[in-house]
């Protein structure tokens, strides 16, 4: 025992039940204004009688993430300990503190940023239960990167100002020509499978699809994503392709195509304000021009909506304009 007192180990354990009785003030608004006791002991009586949560202030019950209290009140109660040899050491609260910190970080900086009814989302992937365990935070990670619902024919994902695009696989769309395409699985894919059309001056790839998952109120590029099976070597970060296409009865061209960073190429269709929660779009593929491309034959990937953003919305208007 003298060991320990000279050691200054009492003190700080005694500092530690100070520490606790501070952190029960904190969770009850109440001030222990006469004696550390009274107060610590209230907390160790209401705990014993699983009646803890009576004591907490109503005001903090309204705000806090229940996770989050009971991390809090368990090393507070530990801190009451009667006996100092059973109260924590100092890294130990410190470690639970930050612990009840982070749960409610999650809850009030993450929660608000995962969209809604973003538990269905999840519900549609292919092990959905795994998710359910994820801090926030972490879901939202997940969907920034992207997620496959629909037994994985549908890449989910949230943009940069936190609305939802999609991508539809092509294994959804139609091909009138029977043996126009193989299916190939190659890397760098979102999607387990591509198209591989074998002829690209005569496709005729059917795509109805609708803007489920979009957000309503939203403006949306629409985007085939593909890439060329042997693409002539080029630095432009654009190639003219000419993608002949329809759309109902109009006959559309859509020139150039973009390389992404994820070493694939898109063209833009059309773009449309997602006015409604779900609405049926349909486009019919019809070539690329042979002899721009240097290739033959073209993987198809799938169709992507995309949010469009202020800055390159303000673009679109711009050109609209000097067209006109």
């Amino acid at each position: 025992m003298n060991e320990e007192l000279n050691s200054g180990l009492i003190g700080i354990k005694d500092d530690i039940y100070s520490l606790g009785v501070v952190l029960c003030e904190i969770m009850s608004g109440m001030y222990s204004q006469d004696t550390k006791k009274s107060l610590g002991n209230l907390a160790l009586r209401a705990d014993r009688r699983r009646n803890f949560d009576s004591m907490v202030f109503e005001g903090i019950k309204k705000q806090i993430v229940p996770q989050s209290l009971i991390t809090f009140q368990r090393i507070a109660i530990r801190c009451l300990e009667d006996s100092w040899t059973k109260r924590p050491p100092a890294g130990a609260v410190v470690i639970e503190l930050k612990k009840a910190l982070e749960i409610q970080e999650d809850y009030e900086i993450w929660g608000p940023k995962l969209p809604k009814g973003y538990e269905e989302i999840f519900q549609m992937s292919e092990k959905p239960d795994m998710y359910f365990t994820e801090k926030k935070k972490n879901l939202y990670d997940i969907l920034t990167e992207g997620i496959l619902l629909q037994n994985g024919t549908v890449l989910f994902s949230l943009g940069s100002n936190g609305e939802r695009n999609k991508m539809i696989s092509a294994t959804k769309f139609s091909y009138k020509n029977r043996w126009s395409h193989k299916w190939r699985s190659i890397s760098g894919s979102r999607f387990q499978k591509v198209a591989k059309m074998l002829d690209i001056s005569n496709m005729k790839i059917q795509i109805r699809t609708r803007t489920q998952f979009l957000s309503p109120g939203v403006n949306y590029s629409v985007h085939l994503v593909f890439k060329f099976c042997r693409p002539r070597k080029s630095q432009a970060k654009r190639m003219y392709v000419n993608l002949k296409y329809k759309r109902g009865k109009e006959n559309l061209n859509a020139y150039f195509a973009t390389w992404r960073e994820d070493e694939w190429m898109m063209i833009e269709l059309f773009r449309f304000l997602n006015d409604s929660e779900s609405t049926d779009f349909e486009v019919q593929l019809e070539s690329f021009s042979r002899c721009y491309c240097g290739s033959r034959a073209v993987y198809i990937q799938g169709i992507e909506f995309q949010e469009v953003n202020d800055a390159s919305l303000l673009t679109l208007l711009f050109a609209q304009w000097i067209l006109l």
